[in-house]
């Protein structure tokens, strides 16, 4: 059965695949659940009557060469990148392209060329590989769609900090959109940071991608890019913190007396409960991104909720105080009537329902 592409790349130096335009066809392709392997590769350039390519066609040959074998490594669909032989003593291309030859790494003498230390000091630089389906909201760990000032979590990055960087303020009081060398960016604008190390960074997505349809991500450690991704857009993505991080079981929720719900510190009836989301989309107003969010005041989020399959009555919905902007903080009244123990909760904004698995505990 057919589990792969191969890619013939008997090119010139003219440009041709565009860049864009190859990550495209092998993202395409990848999608597909297929691999993408580049074949056949060289790269001619002009030669005399000897054989001999100038000084500058090699350089542009290696520049060639270089950028797509970038282009390979950076797209997780392709999985190899061959050469149609090594050196131009054989190569085919002088007999078949009038005044054209040099094509591979290694001359006629099986001398290397610029095109091949350019091979060998690309392999030694990995450039960081972004995966789409790596990016996921921060609080239930799903993928798919990216909604403004959500929260997510981007998994896999192979180059970042070697030790975990919490979030900093930049010189003009908002959360920075660069820790140690790293930046995530969504069609071009830096992202703000909440963490970063090699392997797991959290950014909140800005506030620009509202009213797109998809969104275009990069990442960049200490100036080397990743491959870029495209995300849907959508206009909210809601789900609720765990207090222990893993998307589900008790949630992020504080009582009425701002401690944390736990099982041993359960919520009465009809007491007011605070819950920590992300992913509620733009609110009333707009926002800053990175800005930290003032004092709650009226309600800027469309949010219905329910405790236990009861309605509950939302006193606030909008940006949690003292937090990013794209925190989310829902205040609900905890309905009569339930049992005690933990209770389901779900939050739903504009018609979205945060994910399932999220309790409180009641008393």
């Amino acid at each position: 059965p057919l589990n792969g592409v191969g890619f013939q790349m008997h090119i010139d130096t003219s440009g041709y695949p565009s860049t864009a335009g190859l990550e495209q066809n092998i993202q395409q392709i990848a999608a597909l659940g297929l691999k993408v392997h580049i074949t056949e590769m060289d790269v001619r350039i002009p030669v005399d009557a000897a054989g001999n390519a100038s000084a500058a066609d090699l350089q542009a040959q290696a520049q060639t060469y270089q950028r797509i074998l970038t282009i390979c490594l950076q797209n997780p669909g392709c999985t190899a990148f061959q050469t149609w032989g090594f050196t131009d003593k054989y190569s085919w291309i002088p007999g078949t392209f009038q005044g054209m030859g040099a094509a591979l790494a290694f001359d006629a003498n099986y001398q290397p060329k610029p095109a091949f230390n350019t091979i060998v000091s690309t392999l030694q630089t990995l450039p960081p590989t972004l995966d789409g389906n790596a990016i996921v909201n921060a609080a239930s760990y799903q993928g798919g769609a990216v909604a403004p000032g959500e929260l997510v979590t981007i998994f896999n990055t192979d180059l970042g900090p070697a030790a975990l960087v919490g979030p900093k303020l930049d010189a003009g009081g908002l959360v920075s959109s660069n820790l140690a060398g790293t930046q995530i960016f969504f069609d071009g604008i830096a992202a703000p940071f909440i963490y970063a190390r090699t392997g797991q960074s959290s950014v909140v997505v800005p506030y620009e991608v509202e009213g797109k349809q998809q969104t275009m991500v990069q990442y960049e450690f200490n100036g080397i890019k990743s491959n870029t991704v495209a995300l849907q857009v959508t206009p909210s993505a809601p789900a609720i913190f765990a207090a222990d991080a893993t998307g589900k079981g008790p949630g992020l929720i504080l009582n009425q007396d701002s401690t944390l719900n736990t099982a041993r510190n359960p919520a009465a009836t009809g007491s007011v409960i605070q819950i920590l989301g992300t992913g509620a989309g733009a609110i009333e107003g707009g926002a800053t991104d990175g800005a930290l969010a003032a004092s709650a005041g009226k309600q800027t989020l469309p949010v219905a909720a329910t405790v236990g399959g009861l309605t509950a009555s939302v006193v606030y919905a909008g940006p949690a105080p003292g937090e990013v902007n794209g925190v989310m903080q829902v205040n609900l009244t905890v309905p009569s009537g339930l049992a005690s123990g933990p209770q389901p909760v779900i939050l739903t904004v504009n018609g979205v329902a945060t994910q399932t698995g999220i309790t409180v505990a009641i008393q």
